[in-house]
């Protein structure tokens, strides 16, 4: 890549304290809210599982906002 040049690419904008929708994966349809963004890349997210939670690290890519 040329100097000075920058790859972009699209990527999910989630926020803390958002509702959101797991879209692939083991967990896919469950929701959650966003408790804590690491690293810019993963999210830890609450998910609501038989009146319980659980906490589980989920990439950005496999999350949708509702």
């Amino acid at each position: 890549m040329p100097e000075g040049k920058v790859r972009l690419e699209p990527h999910p904008f989630v926020q803390v304290g958002q509702r959101v929708r797991v879209k692939s994966g083991t967990l896919k349809g469950l929701q959650g809210l966003v408790i804590r963004k690491r690293n810019g890349l993963r999210f830890v997210i609450s998910l609501e599982l038989i009146q319980r939670s659980a906490a589980v690290e989920v990439e950005s890519i496999d999350l949708e906002g509702i």
